[in-house]
Order: C-alpha cells, then structure tokens, then sequence
C-alpha cells in the first residue's frame, strides 16, 4: 500500500471551454475534489487491517517479479534435489547462475530483495498504524503488532538465507534512506529477539479460523525460529526450538494427514497439516505479464510443468467412438525443477512422499495406459530427468489451458492474466526440525 500525504480521490472533468479566459493560473491550480488526509485514517480497525492486507500482498510475488525466480526452485537447485532444467542455460540464466554459485550483482533473483524489502516497509506500516489507533483496545494493537513482526520475520528470512548481510531498520527509513548494513549473525540476533517477543506475547492463535486462514499465527511464528535456527545450526537454542515444536504438535491443532498426496490438491489447502500457506487464485485475476504484484494466479505451475505433456487416445477407444478424447490429469508447462534420480531413488518405493509428491513419468505412462488403456507421453527439456515435482504441477479441473505461444494462460477469454490457481505450503507438520533439534540431522523434505 502506498503511503502518501493524501489519498487523493479525483472526479472526472465532464468538458473545458476553450477560452483565453480558462488559460489563467488558476487552471494550473486547481485542487483535487475531494481528499482523505491520511493523519487519522488508521484509526479504525477496519482500516488497519487495510493495513495489514497491504503487508501480506508481497508475499505472493516471489515467483513472479523482475524475473521468474521462485524460491523453492532457487534454493532447492543450490543443492542435490533438483536440476533448473528448462530450455538451456540461458533460459532463466538467474536460476542456472545461482544453481553453479555463479551469480553476479547483475544477474541474480532480484525481485526478491525488492519483494521482502517491500514486505517488511509494509509491515513496519502496520506497527506504526497500531501503535497510534486511538479506536483499537490495548489487545488489539498488541496482536496486530504480533502480526506484524511475525510477517516481518518471514520477509527478513529470505533476505537472510539469499544475501546474509543485508540493510536492517525496525522502522521505515526516512530521507536519504540509509540504512547499516549487518552481518547474517547480527541480523539473526535481532530477528530471533523480535520472534522471542512475539511468542512470548501469545497474542496469536495457535491456529487461526477458516474465515482467516492465511493470517500469521503462534504456530508460523513458532516455526520461523525454528527454521531461523535450524539453518544457524545454533546449538544453543535447539532445545527452545524444539520446546516450540512441542508446543504446536501438543494443541492438537494440527495433525498429519492419511492422504499425503491430497494435501497438495486444491482441497488440501489449509488442511490439517498446514501451518501456513502462500496462496494464488485466478478468479478475477488481475496479475498479467507485465504486472507482476497485482493480485491473482501464479507462473510456478506452468515454469515447472511437463514439456510437451499429450494424452493421445488408443486406437480401440477411438474406434468405438470417434469423438472420444482421454482423460488429462496433469498439465504440461516449461519443463524446469527436473528432480534428480539420486534423490528419488533415496525413497523407498512405497514412500508417501514418493508416490505422493513425486512422478516419474516412465511409470506413471505405465500405470496410465493400464488403467485407461490410453498413452500418455512428454519431450523432455534441458536436465531432463523424466521425473518432476508432482506437489505444484497444474491441474486441468482448474481450468487453466497452456496456449500455443506458451507465453500466457487463456481463462474465459483473457489470454494475457496469469491464470494459475496454486497453494504453496511453506511449513507443514515440523518433524525434520524436531528430530534435528534432538540431535538427529536429517534432511528437510522440502
């Protein structure tokens, strides 16, 4: 959310009179119509939590903004799990740069620096917004504030784990916008003081209702430290981190679900598993190619999708009806965030998060055409593996169609919005961070 002296509401002028006389100063100044001078505007609750929607809006540009750079992929292709994948190396060449630590101040996943620095901009809105709303109670404003930070923390971490040192201000800069620098272990210190704070206020549910699903909880607070600690390998607070980790799993708030490969589908959203989720939506979307912070789908689903991805029919079923088309269960996209073979082989075959985050297309093909009778085939990219993260692929029950140009998705006729329903979970049920605090490492899922 823009703040500005005035938010400034201005009418249309309806005609002019083309007159020597309507040339004057005046005309050049001429006031706005009307006027909301911001001084006392976040007084109400309502208007705060304008506020606050402003502070959660970043959240869903990662993706998507100066350059398509998901964090899930650029941080998982640093490491062993995934190939980028894609046409070439020049295609996406930020993520392939940062895949071989090759990234250079030029061609790196910038929109993140600009997304998080927004976020956190926003959020210290909302801290200076409750602070001074006279019409919230002292609880109120403790809790928005508790948000606030919570959020903060979330931005502040992805500027962290990407650059280390970064700029640091608890409270917007101001002319000439300066701010230190400080080192990842100064930065820690202070994100991890101010989630301290926070969870120690306990001004957040542990799990919020359906209505609010996707506001910062106890839980997403709690699980941040862990994840801020966990990746600081500091020691001295692993028995804190997991004493959080108990606490989540001891409400009884939130479980494991029987269905793994359901908690991934659009009826998995904010299931039982979830502790927070980034989620787009592309029913009136307004976020298009050349506008990347609006709000609506997301690009992850068409960048990571099955290159050249047909469903052909056999020769018997069109035999007995000429019109009969088989049936699609996955999209095709672009082909990057091949996963490796090493990793897959390291499940074992009967592995939920195998068989339910994972395809291999050489046995899903199999499985397909003994189930339908029908062939199911793809091309395959650059790094291409034939095995792909089956978690974000899109489906066809969203309705979204992968137009020939390869350059937008057409929904109900708008070629040019970004069209993609997804839900990206960031912190399911903790258990890699619990048996890691007690001294068991293990390599986190995800």
């Amino acid at each position: 959310m823009m703040k500005a002296k005035n938010i400034l509401l201005y009418s249309a002028m309806a005609g002019m009179a083309l007159s020597l006389s309507s040339c004057g100063d005046d005309f050049l100044s001429v006031d706005p119509a009307s006027s909301l001078p911001i001084d006392g505007y976040y007084n109400t609750k309502a208007h705060v939590d304008e506020a606050v929607t402003a502070a959660y809006a970043p959240m869903a540009w990662y993706d998507y903004f100066e350059g398509w750079c998901p964090l899930f992929l650029v941080s998982d292709a640093q490491g062993d799990d995934i190939y980028v994948g894609g046409g070439n190396t020049t295609d996406q060449a930020e993520i392939h740069l940062a895949s071989q630590y090759k990234s250079t101040s030029l061609m790196n996943f910038k929109g993140a620096w600009t997304t998080s620095y927004s976020g956190i901009n926003r959020s210290n809105w909302v801290i200076k917004d409750a602070e001074e709303a006279i019409e919230l109670s002292d609880a109120e404003k403790v809790a928005y504030i508790a948000e606030a930070k919570t959020l903060k923390a979330f931005y502040y971490l992805q500027l962290w784990k990407f650059w280390g040192n970064v700029p640091y201000y608890e409270k917007n800069l101001e002319f000439p916008y300066i701010a230190e620098q400080l080192s990842a272990s100064e930065v820690y210190n202070k994100v991890i003081a101010m989630l301290e704070e926070v969870i120690k206020s306990n001004a957040l549910p542990m799990k919020e209702t359906a209505a609010r699903s996707g506001h910062a909880t106890q839980a997403f607070a709690e699980m941040l430290f862990a994840d801020y600690v966990m990746y600081q390998k500091d020691e001295s607070r692993y028995q804190q981190a997991l004493g959080y980790m108990e606490d989540i799993i001891n409400s009884r708030k939130y479980s494991l679900m029987s269905d793994y490969a359901g908690i991934w589908e659009q009826s998995g959203e904010w299931c039982d598993e979830s502790i927070y989720e980034i989620n787009y939506c592309a029913k009136g979307s307004k976020r298009g190619w050349g506008n990347a912070n609006a709000p609506g789908g997301t690009v992850v689903p068409a960048l990571i999708g099955i290159d050249g991805l047909s469903y052909k029919a056999s020769a018997a079923h069109l035999a007995e009806n000429p019109s009969y088309a088989p049936k699609q269960e996955l999209n095709g996209g672009w082909g990057f965030c091949d996963v490796s073979k090493e990793v897959y082989d390291l499940y074992e075959k009967d592995d939920i998060r195998r068989t339910g985050g994972i395809v291999n297309m050489a046995d899903y093909a199999a499985e397909y055409k003994a189930r339908t009778g029908d062939e199911v085939t793809y091309n395959g990219h650059y790094q291409n593996t034939g095995i792909f993260l089956l978690k974000y692929l899109g489906r066809p029950d969203g309705g979204k169609v992968l137009n020939k140009a390869k350059t937008a998705y057409d929904v109900l006729g708008v070629p040019e919005r970004i069209q993609w329903t997804e839900s990206k979970k960031y912190l399911p049920i903790p258990q890699d961070e619990i048996e890691a605090a007690k001294g068991t490492l293990k390599q986190n899922e995800y």
